[in-house]
């Protein structure tokens, strides 16, 4: 669904941020469900045809994730084609899940905090994005901390697409030059690795990741014209 949002954005052409509406429409019933006495939960994995939960907890980060990108879908709605709330009800949603108490919290585990960065980045100004955004700054220091941090631990418990995905998000947040610099040096130690994946499964995300690393654009706010 982004990536439709990110292409009607970049070419003009309203119809493929359409089909990223029609899309977040169809999933949705499927994700978010409706208990008897009409609270709202998420599943986090379903079946490729929709119809089985494969896994029916929530993810931390899951409610926020759809209320930005169903936003995002919506905004780019109103630019090109002149709607603007034909997903309405669904950010409603998102929106009374992600309000839930200690749902938007920063996350030591570092793709949870450049997800968490990611996404209130596109939404600074407002209340939530801010909080989060500012925690996770915070949180930033310790996870890259030289001597107990992420650099400092066995290969063995580290997976570069989940760091790549800690740097893209710092970098679309925005960071002073320390934190540059221990980003930095994160890239670099995968480098060498980034072409011989311990796991053949994951050479697809970590080389994907580490492009996104390196390069954010689209990925970031502001990058393509009709983001402005």
């Amino acid at each position: 669904m982004f990536a439709l949002n990110r292409l009607a954005l970049a070419t003009g052409e309203s119809e493929y941020n359409q089909l990223g509406i029609q899309l977040a429409k169809a999933i949705h019933p499927r994700f978010v469900r409706r208990a008897e006495g009409g609270g709202l939960g998420m599943v986090w994995k379903l079946s490729t045809d929709m119809k089985a939960v494969l896994v029916s907890s929530e993810g931390h980060l899951d409610a926020a994730t759809g209320f930005v990108v169903y936003r995002l879908l919506q905004q780019a709605a109103g630019k090109l084609s002149g709607t603007s709330d034909e997903l309405s009800s669904e950010i409603a949603d998102y929106r009374q899940l992600m309000s839930r108490e200690g749902r938007l919290k920063a996350s030591y585990d570092p793709l949870d905090l450049g997800m968490g960065l990611w996404m209130a980045h596109f939404f600074r100004g407002e209340g939530w994005a801010g909080a989060l955004g500012n925690q996770s700054l915070e949180v930033t220091r310790a996870v890259l901390d030289e001597s107990r941090g992420l650099l400092a631990q066995n290969l063995a418990r580290r997976l570069a697409f989940r760091e790549f995905g800690m740097c893209l998000g710092l970098k679309c947040w925005g960071v002073d030059e320390q934190v540059k610099k221990r980003l930095k040096t994160v890239i670099e130690f995968w480098q060498e690795i980034v072409e011989d994946p311990t796991s053949e499964d994951l050479r697809p995300i970590t080389v994907a990741m580490y492009a996104a690393a390196l390069v954010p654009g689209a990925f970031r706010d502001g990058y393509l014209l009709l983001d402005e």
